[in-house]
């Protein structure tokens, strides 16, 4: 019993830090130019720039609406962070 709870808690740490995983580039892409087309609803944030790891390579997913998760959320926009060897992309999120 002892070993199958530890097993279960060793498997919930590695599983959190595969879904926090960064990855490390050494150029930053240029994100492409995106036309902004209008808003479905009043509520809808536009996110202007957001990139998935996909393929051992950065993706952008361009621009996009997005409808908050709650009446007063607020959209944080993600950004490039300049590490010690090179970009990471810290993703948008709500708060």
């Amino acid at each position: 019993m002892k070993n199958k709870i530890a097993l279960i808690v060793l498997f919930a740490l590695v599983s959190i830090q595969v879904v926090n995983a960064q990855f490390l580039i050494k150029i930053k892409p240029t994100a492409p130019r995106v036309i902004r087309v209008i808003a479905p609803s009043r509520q809808h944030v536009w996110v202007d720039e957001d990139w998935i790891w996909q393929n051992n390579t950065y993706i952008s997913r361009g621009g996009y609406w997005a409808a908050p998760p709650h009446h007063n959320s607020i959209w944080k926009q993600g950004h490039w962070k300049n590490a010690r060897r090179g970009w990471i992309w810290i993703p948008g999120h709500w708060k």
